[in-house]
């Protein structure tokens, strides 16, 4: 007689048989997934903080925006500054909407200046001014200056920290400028940052080129514009 052949079955991510071995994100969805349907809180909070910072933003933006907020509720509160940084502005914002200025001040405290920025773009007024009055002094003026550039302008999407160098100088300007200022680059710089008069991004200018070519060129004839 003969017999059927069962199809394959997926294999089970029920609570308690969650494998951290396993990491691709499907099998992390489908886990997490099967959580916030049994409302298993401290599963949840369990599984959550096992996960990196950028898991956990891109597991809340896989979720519907209904599912987010109880998922939210068991992220460990000592990453979900961390955690907001990463996030979509439109995933970001419901999840902030009830939350108190000292909540956010807390959130931030420990984060730089280019992520308080993309936190604090999301809330009102009143809160931004309030967290803004926690900040050290200096990590408040670089949010500032953040703040202070367009969406197209280099420094609306750059770390205050990040080199940027002039396109209208020569390579041996820029050489002669990084000699005085030596601890600028580290070990993994490979680029540096091209902007105009204006402040806005042009392009790349490779270490590689800086050093390899004639040092009388201009940045100008060497910009890789690839990221624009």
């Amino acid at each position: 007689m003969p017999t059927s052949t069962p199809n394959a079955e997926r294999p089970s991510t029920r609570q308690g048989d969650y494998n951290p071995a396993e990491s691709n994100g499907e099998y992390k969805l489908l886990y997490l997934q099967e959580l916030v349907a049994d409302k298993a809180y401290e599963a949840i909070t369990e599984f959550l903080a096992k996960q990196s910072e950028y898991e956990i933003a891109s597991l809340l933006e896989s979720f519907p925006s209904q599912n987010r907020l109880l998922i939210w509720a068991q992220v460990p509160e000592d990453i979900k500054g961390e955690v907001l940084a990463e996030l979509e502005f439109d995933t970001r914002q419901p999840l902030l909407e009830n939350v108190s200025s000292k909540e956010i001040s807390l959130f931030t405290q420990d984060l730089d200046a280019q992520d308080i920025s993309e936190i604090l773009d999301t809330v009102t007024e009143s809160v931004r001014t309030s967290v803004m009055a926690t900040l050290d002094e200096d990590i408040r003026i670089q949010v500032n200056k953040l703040d202070t550039y367009a969406d197209w302008e280099v420094g609306s999407y750059m770390d205050p920290d990040l080199i940027q160098i002039r396109d209208d100088i020569t390579l041996a300007e820029v050489q002669n400028w990084l000699r005085e200022n030596d601890d600028l680059l580290d070990d993994e710089s490979q680029e540096l940052l091209v902007v105009d008069q204006s402040q806005q991004l042009l392009g790349l200018l490779s270490l590689v080129d800086l050093i390899k070519h004639d040092q009388r060129t201009l940045v100008s004839a060497l910009i890789d514009a690839a990221i624009q």
